[in-house]
């Protein structure tokens, strides 16, 4: 998974690099990272703005942008496999 370009997004994903069978661990391996945080979060005893909103919305938006290049490329490649994955 280290060559996985979903994990690896800069300003501009790399859609040549992106391959299909990527895509599930990417999204998996996201959701667990997000689960994660979020547990530390609400572990917390005591919580502000910043470190209860803004943190919750920064451990999203991973999750968040490598969806929208998943649904992106379902948009303009549509294979059948890309297909089965994303749905």
């Amino acid at each position: 998974m280290i060559d996985n370009a979903l994990l690896h997004l800069g300003e501009e994903p790399r859609f040549n690099q992106i391959k299909t069978e990527d895509i599930k661990p990417a999204v998996q391996t996201a959701i667990a990272e997000a689960r994660g945080q979020i547990a530390a979060v609400k572990a917390q005893t005591h919580t502000g703005w910043a470190n209860t909103v803004e943190r919750l919305t920064g451990i999203t938006e991973r999750v968040g942008r490598i969806w929208g290049v998943v649904s992106h490329l379902n948009s303009v490649v549509d294979t059948p496999e890309l297909r089965a994955v994303y749905n």
